[in-house]
């Protein structure tokens, strides 16, 4: 929990330092990639990176051909995330995949906003500028840390690695699996673009970031209860969100806009978040979540600010996305169950 919290005061202050527009990207990035060790952390941060270069110079390449045609810029996002899914959860790269499609639909749909090429390739450079310096400072405490943890002897004893779930379906049983999810996925990105921009809300990127995130299974989980594993997800990024939502917008205005009280705040917020993920499965993702929650709540673009409308938004883009993808599911299943109804009576 302290090597998080030194990461991420580093990334936001660098950032600062730098010019840079997005802390709270820096933030994120700083947080997401920390791991156990240094090497997972640099494994993680390698495809954070690339991922994200990748993803931003492909958005900027479809930029070109779809800044005119909203429409068109949205079935795109959506045959991205689609088609995301779909790799991620069959490739070891699955982070990178993630981080790709993310960044690529966060410059398509940027470009919609502002109807101007040079603007979308400053908004590109500026999101691979804050990954970049939030995983360095994640990168450079952690082997700190780690360096005066063993210099210290607090290290102890590890615990051997998790061994990944035994593969319970065939290959083709779990390729089909994988097509469902990124059709799932893919129509509900573009339901939620449409929503969203229809109700002229500018922040799309968690809503999206939602989508894709549920949907991609850790490593090893291709068993045959996929969609039990997705609602666990769901229920638990909910919970969550829930949780820093309302506890942040609860303490924005008392803290009246007093640095002190905000990093005290921001601080204490973090450090119960680390402590829910590194305990059991059951809370692990909802502490994950929770953390991230909180410092989309707290790293706003004006410091130190009790204004909760920008956290509002990004927190409804949130919910949004999980609604969506549940009621897609819903629907599937039922038509699925439907279908092989009409199959079972036929004739």
């Amino acid at each position: 929990a302290a090597e998080v919290i030194v990461a991420l005061a580093l990334a936001v202050w660098v950032s600062e330092k730098l010019g840079l527009h997005f802390a709270w990207w820096a933030a994120l990035s700083s947080f997401a990639v920390t791991k156990a060790t240094p090497k997972e952390s640099s494994v993680r941060a390698l495809q954070r990176l690339l991922g994200t270069i990748v993803g931003g110079c492909f958005g900027l390449l479809a930029t070109v051909v779809v800044l005119p045609y909203v429409d068109v810029a949205f079935l795109l996002c959506g045959l991205i995330g689609g088609y995301t899914v779909y790799r991620a959860n069959e490739s070891p790269w699955s982070y990178a995949w993630l981080l790709g499609a993310v960044t690529a639909m966060m410059v398509i749909i940027d470009a919609q906003s502002v109807s101007s090429f040079p603007v979308v390739v400053r908004f590109t450079l500026s999101r691979i500028s804050e990954v970049a310096v939030g995983i360095s400072m994640c990168l450079v405490t952690g082997f700190v840390f780690h360096w005066i943890s063993t210099l210290l002897n607090l290290a102890g004893d590890k615990s051997p690695a998790a061994t990944a779930s035994v593969i319970v379906v065939s290959e083709s049983e779990w390729r089909s699996k994988r097509i469902l999810l990124g059709v799932e996925a893919g129509i509900a990105v573009f339901i939620v673009a449409l929503i969203l921009w229809q109700a002229n809300i500018s922040d799309l990127s968690q809503a999206l970031v939602t989508v894709i995130a549920i949907s991609v299974l850790p490593a090893g989980k291709n068993t045959p209860e996929t969609n039990t594993q997705i609602i666990d997800r769901m229920v638990q990024r909910l919970v969550g969100c829930l949780l820093a939502g309302i506890l942040g917008i609860l303490l924005l205005p008392v803290l009246h806009g007093s640095a002190w009280l905000y990093i005290l705040a921001l601080t204490a917020g973090l450090w119960l978040g680390c402590h829910l993920q590194q305990g059991s499965d059951n809370v692990s993702y909802t502490g994950r979540q929770f953390t991230i929650a909180w410092i989309m709540i707290f790293i706003q673009p004006h410091y130190w600010s009790a204004d909760p409308h920008v956290a509002l938004q990004r927190f409804y883009g949130i919910i949004l996305g999980v609604l969506m993808l549940a009621i897609i599911m819903l629907l599937v299943r039922v038509l699925k169950a439907h279908l092989s109804h009409r199959l079972r009576v036929k004739p």
